[in-house]
């Protein structure tokens, strides 16, 4: 069987404007889906302001994106950042997983079995018609070569212009209603694919590998209670704390007969460990 190939090519410009409007339109249905229950939640909506939306999007991640577009790396950067931006859109979406920088810590850190948990028909055609795919069509797309590097500047100053005009635009019809929502739902930023995501692991390998690690102190180690404090609280009443260790297993807990030390600060403090307890 011969393969067929896509038969049409376009300019930098051109393949910038349609990713921005892929991941605009697409990928970020993680967005919109937080967006449908905040407006379901609300006396009113703005028709026109519901309608700008993915124009925003497209033309801020066409700003974005032309940063990006350059000859010779344009197809595998966007390449990989389609295929991980598809499995951040499929966790997004149906596990409501933000990308900040500790998730980026926890997806480092976790091992096969775990990662393994979250593999399915359903997340390998989530990210096969959302990754792969576009990522295919992407790699046997031609891309223009550009007549001269003035006119491939001029172009690419062009696209970034009428991005802000655009967003210039939208903000000007709707600056309250962004701002509204924004201001009460802050963590909608944190859906936004691919941006959010990018700058998190970014700031992760820059914690995690160029920055001096924070030298560990304890404070106050001659700290005593006075007699009078060691009175009162024979009359107080007691002061319970409840620990709750979030993704916290409890075959992995010391206090539980696991054998390696994973509780050396409380192995001593006659501490209750509740071992029949599940969470979502």
């Amino acid at each position: 069987m011969k393969l067929i190939k896509p038969n049409f090519s376009l300019s930098y410009a051109g393949i910038t404007l349609v990713l921005a409007t892929f991941f605009a339109l697409v990928m970020n249905l993680p967005v919109y889906s937080a967006l449908a229950d905040i407006f379901g939640k609300l006396d009113s909506v703005k028709i026109g302001f519901i309608i700008s939306l993915p124009f925003f999007f497209a033309a801020a991640l066409n700003f974005l994106f032309n940063l990006f577009s350059w000859p010779y790396i344009t197809k595998p950067f966007f390449i990989t950042l389609i295929i991980v931006s598809s499995f951040v859109s499929y966790a997004s979406y149906n596990y409501g997983t933000l990308f900040d920088t500790d998730m980026i810590n926890n997806i480092v850190e976790t091992d096969s079995s775990e990662a393994g948990s979250y593999l399915s028909l359903y997340s390998f055609g989530w990210v096969a018609l959302f990754g792969l795919l576009p990522a295919g069509i992407l790699a046997f797309t031609k891309i223009k070569k550009p007549s001269s590097w003035l006119n491939f500047t001029l172009k690419k100053l062009g696209s970034m212009m009428a991005s802000l005009v655009v967003i210039g635009v939208v903000a000007m019809m709707y600056y309250q209603d962004y701002a509204s929502v924004g201001r009460n739902n802050s963590y909608l930023k944190k859906l936004i694919i691919p941006t959010q995501f990018v700058y998190s692991t970014t700031k992760f390998v820059k914690q995690k590998y160029f920055s001096t690690p924070i030298v560990y102190h304890e404070l106050g180690l001659d700290a005593k209670q006075s007699p009078e404090a060691l009175a009162a609280a024979d009359t107080k009443p007691t002061l319970f704390v409840f620990l709750l260790g979030e993704t916290a297993r409890t075959y992995n807990y010391e206090l539980n007969g696991y054998k390696r030390p994973t509780n050396p600060y409380t192995r001593d403090l006659n501490v209750i460990s509740f071992k029949d307890v599940s969470s979502c």
